[in-house]
Parts: structure tokens; C-alpha cells; sequence
């Protein structure tokens, strides 16, 4: 029993990267906790001073942008009404597709928003993707904590050397600057985007921000999404209950954020960031049978450019 007063948690989970804290107020916020993991290679970076701003700009009565209200360099705290994230939502539920769609679908029209340059606009202060910078020098050289100096090896003997520059080079292309270099969310999961609970009652969903914040390509942060979204398909098929619906989460994200986005580069990061996932996991959970499953996927989906992310590949 919570004393009054008292927050009560609600869950809490982790790895050697990030743990993850929720707690429920005595109000009813529902308030989600990261903590750096004790593997986790930096402290969280200081929030660029422009990027609250940004955040609320990009921001409507639909969906959110939160930044903390409080971050350090161990931890940050968000304030939200959901006790699920989206990615929770989807292992969860049957008819998660019916509850996500419209929810990928502001989250890209509100991310178009949060890409588009300001007056005077500047990336000083943004560092490259942290996630990006995790793998690049992984893939060149290998080692790590955990799993990782073992699951490279098998990745690079079992991939092939042709496949394994090919993915080096999908990573570079995404950390190369180029022209339409702008300011990211960053690390854009769907673990961070918190639908309201329950559904429907009008309070945002909130998106916990900031802690991620970087500069790139703007495809870097569309590749993150289709990324897990595929991931997550390819998973289901391979479990044995396919789920060819969820690539309708892609096209719902992707036709409201736009055009003007290099479709091969989305569908080439979208391979990355799976690689990226497998990565923390052997580094900051260790050796579970499932990463077996990842060389088979990435090895298919380098084949194809990463291009049967993509709705109608």
C-alpha cells in the first residue's frame, strides 16, 4: 500500500544502457524515469537551448514533444498520462494497429514540423545521433561489453565481407553531413511515445524528448521509425503470427510527414537501426538465442537495400 502522498511505482525495467522507471503520482501523472545504465558510455548531454522551443512549436493538443522537467547528467523525467508505450501497445495488443495508426500518422506530420528549419536556426550544440556513434566504430572494429565482441564475430563471418561494407557504408552515409542537415529528435522509438490512457480521452500522446536531441539528416529520424517497425514485423513472421498489417504504421508515418525525403536512404538507415538494436542488445543485455534471428534478417534486408521496409516494396 502507498502511503498518501506517496508516488506508487508502477514498473521497472532496464540494461547496461538505460533503465526505466514509472511511478504514478498521487494526481495520477504518470511520471517515467531514465537512468543511465552502468554501461552507458557518456552521461546524458546537457538539452541544446533551442530544442525546448523547437519541441513545443512541433507540438498540438494531439501529440506532444515533452521535454524533462528534470534532466542530469544520470537521469531524466517526463510527466505523461500513459502507462504504455507504443511499443508495448504492439506486443500487447491484437488491434494495436487500430490504436497506433492515427498516432504515427500526427507523430510524422508533427515531426515535419519539428525538422523545419527556424529563423537564424543554428545545430551548434546538437551532437551526431548517439545511436549512430555507438555502431559506426562496432562495426569497423568490433569488441564491446557483454555480447558484443562475440556477436560482431558472428555477425561479420556469418554476413560476409561484401554485406558488412555495405552496412558500414549505410551507417556513414547517415553521420556524413549534407545540406539538408537539420536538428532531430534523435533515437525516435516507439518505447519513448506514450499514447494517453485510457485511449480517447483527449490528452496528448507525449513523445519524451530531448535527452536525444541531435543534428543529421533529417531520414535519420524517419529510418528509426520504419527501422522498429520492420523489426518488429519481421519478428512476428519469424514467431510464426505474421503481422503484414503493421506496414500500414509505416505508411500512415511516412504520408504525413511528406515528401521531399530520399526514400533509399530512409529504407538503407531503416536496416541500420536494426543493427543498431541488435548491438545494445549484446552489449548491454548479453547473449539471448533471439540475436541468431538478427543476421538472417539484416542479411535479407541488405540484400534489398533495406528497401522492403518500405510500404509496397
Amino acid at each position: 500500500m502507498t502511503a498518501l502522498g506517496e508516488e506508487e511505482q508502477i514498473a521497472s525495467y532496464g540494461t547496461g544502457l538505460q533503465t526505466t522507471r514509472l511511478t504514478r503520482s498521487p494526481g495520477g501523472v504518470i511520471r517515467w524515469q531514465h537512468t543511465r545504465g552502468r554501461d552507458h558510455p557518456t552521461p546524458y548531454p546537457r538539452i541544446p537551448a533551442d530544442f525546448t522551443a523547437r519541441a513545443h512549436e512541433a507540438s498540438d493538443g494531439a501529440l506532444h514533444f515533452a521535454t524533462p522537467t528534470h534532466a542530469d547528467g544520470d537521469s531524466a523525467t517526463w510527466d505523461a498520462t500513459g502507462r504504455r508505450s507504443a511499443a508495448r501497445v504492439l506486443l500487447a495488443d491484437d488491434d494495436a494497429r487500430h490504436q497506433l495508426t492515427p498516432v504515427l500518422g500526427h507523430l510524422g506530420s508533427r515531426l515535419r514540423i519539428l525538422h523545419t528549419p527556424r529563423p537564424a536556426s543554428t545545430h551548434v550544440g546538437y551532437p551526431l545521433p548517439p545511436g549512430l556513434t555507438r555502431l559506426s566504430p562496432w562495426l569497423e572494429h568490433g569488441g564491446g561489453t557483454r555480447a558484443g565482441a562475440g556477436f560482431h564475430y558472428r555477425l561479420r563471418t556469418q554476413l560476409g565481407p561484401a554485406r558488412m561494407t555495405k552496412l558500414r557504408a549505410f551507417t556513414d552515409a547517415l553521420l556524413r553531413p549534407t545540406d539538408q542537415d537539420t536538428v532531430l529528435h534523435g533515437w525516435l522509438t516507439l518505447g519513448n511515445i506514450i499514447p494517453p490512457d485510457p485511449p480517447g480521452t483527449g490528452t496528448p500522446t507525449v513523445v519524451l524528448s530531448g535527452i536525444e536531441a541531435a543534428r543529421a539528416r533529417p531520414e535519420a529520424d524517419l529510418a528509426a521509425v520504419v527501422g522498429e517497425i520492420e523489426e518488429f514485423r519481421r519478428t512476428a513472421e519469424l514467431s510464426g503470427a505474421p503481422k503484414p498489417q503493421l506496414q500500414d504504421l509505416t505508411a500512415a508515418f511516412l504520408h504525413h510527414y511528406g515528401p521531399g525525403y530520399d526514400s533509399a536512404v530512409v529504407a538503407a538507415g531503416a536496416v541500420v537501426r536494426i543493427a543498431t538494436h541488435a548491438h545494445d542488445f549484446a552489449h548491454y543485455v548479453g547473449w539471448h538465442a533471439s540475436l541468431h534471428t538478427y543476421i538472417p534478417m539484416l542479411a535479407d534486408l541488405l540484400d534489398s537495400d533495406g528497401l522492403t521496409s518500405l510500404p509496397g516494396a
